[in-house]
C-alpha cells in the first residue's frame, strides 16, 4: 500500500523559504570570528551529489539555511567541488546567495562495492578509488567535525537487501573509529522510491519473479517494504550505537521528501525536495551545534516490521538574502 504523507504543505514551505528573504533588510554584520571553522563533510550517492539539477542539490540550501540561523563559520569539505569555497546560486524567484560546494557524493554508488556498483566504503577509506594524490583516507585528509551520511538508495534499487544493514554498520563503525572523538556522525534515512515512475530501474526485483506490468500493486508494495525496512534499520542502528556511547545521530530525511511532490524522476529529489532536505539538515546540525536535540513531532504510521519515527520541519524566519561562506581550508585534490 502506498504510504500517504501529509507533506505537500511542508514542501511548499521549504521551497518558499528563500523568496521571503527578498524584501528584507540584511542582518547586522557580526564581529570577525577568529575560531577555526566547523568542517562539515556531506557524503553519499547521487542525492548528496545533487543529481538532476547540476546545482549541488540539498547542500546549497543547507548552507543558506545555516547562514540564516547565524552559523557562518563552517567549511564544507570533501574531494569534489573543492575548487571554490563560494559559489553563487539564484532561485527561480530571483534570490541569490553564496554557498560552499565541496562534498563527497558519488552518483551510482552503493554502501559497499557490490555487483556492478562501486562502494562508498572503499571510496572513503582507499584513496586509490577517488584521488591518488591524497595521502591516507578521506577522513584523514579532511578531518571533519561533522559527517552527514546518506547512502543505501542504490542498494535498494538493485534489490541488494540481503545484508544491507550489516554493510551499513561496517561503514558506520569504520567512520566512528576514524573521526575524532569529539566529532559527530549523522546517519540519514533515504527517500521513498516512486515505483510507478521508475519501475524500469528496478529490474532486479523483476528478475526475482515480480513484475510491475503484471501486478503493479504487489510490485510497489515489495519495493516500498524494502525502503521502509531499511530506514527502520538505520534508525535502530543509530540507537544501538548511541547506547554504547557513540557520537552519532539519526536524520530522518525520508520524512521531509514527499514521494509525489518532492521527487524529479521517482528516485532523485526535485528542487522542492532538495530545499526541504537542506532545511531539515540545517535544523539537525544547528541543534547539535547549539547543544540541543530538535523537538520531534508525532510519528506517522508505516507498515514495517519496526516502526520508524517520522520527523517534520517547520518554517523559519529569514533575515538576509545573501551571506558569504567562510574560506575553505581543504586539501587540494582533483575534482571528479
Amino acid at each position: 500500500m502506498i504510504k500517504q504523507k501529509i507533506l505537500a504543505v511542508l514542501t511548499s514551505l521549504c521551497i518558499g523559504v528563500l523568496p521571503l528573504a527578498a524584501g528584507m533588510a540584511a542582518a547586522p554584520v557580526a564581529a570577525e570570528d577568529t575560531t577555526e571553522p566547523v568542517r562539515i563533510l556531506a557524503m553519499g550517492d547521487s542525492i548528496t551529489d545533487g543529481y538532476i539539477n547540476g546545482d549541488n542539490g540539498y547542500r546549497k540550501y543547507f548552507c543558506y539555511e545555516m547562514q540564516q540561523k547565524g552559523f557562518t563559520n563552517f567549511d564544507m569539505v570533501g574531494p569534489k567541488n573543492n575548487w571554490s569555497d563560494s559559489v553563487s546560486y539564484t532561485t527561480s524567484d530571483g534570490v541569490t546567495f553564496q554557498y560552499d560546494p565541496a562534498h563527497a557524493g558519488y552518483s551510482g554508488y552503493a554502501i559497499e562495492k557490490i555487483g556492478s556498483r562501486q562502494g562508498l566504503y572503499e571510496t572513503i577509506f582507499d584513496t586509490t578509488y577517488y584521488n591518488n594524490n591524497v595521502t591516507g583516507n578521506m577522513i584523514e585528509a579532511y578531518d571533519p567535525d561533522i559527517v552527514l551520511l546518506q547512502i543505501g538508495t542504490n542498494d535498494l534499487l538493485d534489490n541488494q537487501n540481503a545484508g544491507i544493514t550489516d554493510r551499513l554498520e561496517k561503514l558506520v563503525d569504520k567512520l566512528l573509529d576514524s573521526i575524532d572523538s569529539d566529532s559527530m556522525l549523522f546517519v540519514a534515512s533515504v527517500p521513498d522510491i516512486d515505483v510507478s515512475v521508475k519501475h524500469d530501474w528496478l529490474w532486479a526485483y523483476q528478475s526475482s519473479g515480480y513484475s510491475y506490468e503484471n501486478n503493479p500493486e504487489e510490485f510497489t508494495a515489495l519495493v516500498e517494504q524494502s525502503v521502509d525496512n531499511y530506514n527502520a534499520s538505520v534508525k535502530e542502528l543509530v540507537e544501538k550505537k548511541q547506547a554504547v556511547g557513540a557520537r552519532i545521530r539519526f536524520a530522518d530525511i525520508n520524512s521531509v521528501v514527499d514521494m509525489k511532490t518532492g521527487l524529479e524522476d521517482g528516485v532523485h529529489p526535485n528542487e522542492a525536495g532538495y530545499a526541504c532536505m537542506g532545511k531539515y539538515w540545517s535544523e539537525q546540525v544547528s541543534a547539535y551545534l547549539n547543544g540541543t536535540t530538535p523537538t520531534p513531532t508525532p510519528a506517522t504510521t508505516t507498515e514495517v516490521t519496526t516502526a520508524t519515527e517520522a520527523t517534520t520541519t517547520t518554517a523559519i524566519e529569514t533575515t538576509t538574502t545573501s551571506t558569504e561562506a567562510t574560506t575553505e581550508t581543504t586539501v587540494s585534490t582533483t575534482t571528479e
